[in-house]
């Protein structure tokens, strides 16, 4: 990774280290909790469904930190990849491009 660079492939690497601290902190009250607020398991269904995606895209997408190196077709393969839409995959571009 080039230092001062946030790639896609460090987004997923945020991500994944989001989503393991959210499973190390649960214990017995707070999944209690997810059952009585679906939101909290909302929120964890939607982060895992944003590292699908990330983990759908290839090598050289991972290592950029540019929107424009996915192509129409990219799109609609990572989101095929990731069982979501391709809105759904631009609306991920336009979070990393936001973290930029």
């Amino acid at each position: 990774e080039t230092p001062g660079k946030f790639t896609y492939r460090a987004f997923l690497k945020m991500l994944r280290k989001l989503a393991e601290h959210n499973l190390a902190g649960e214990d017995v009250v707070s999944r209690v909790r997810k059952r009585l607020s679906p939101k909290e398991d909302e929120s964890m269904s939607e982060l895992k469904k944003r590292i699908r995606m990330l983990e759908a895209m290839t090598p050289d997408e991972l290592d950029s930190d540019q929107r424009e190196i996915f192509s129409h077709s990219a799109l609609k393969l990572i989101a095929e990849a990731a069982e979501s839409e391709k809105r759904d995959v631009e609306q991920l571009l336009s979070e990393h491009e936001q973290r930029k």
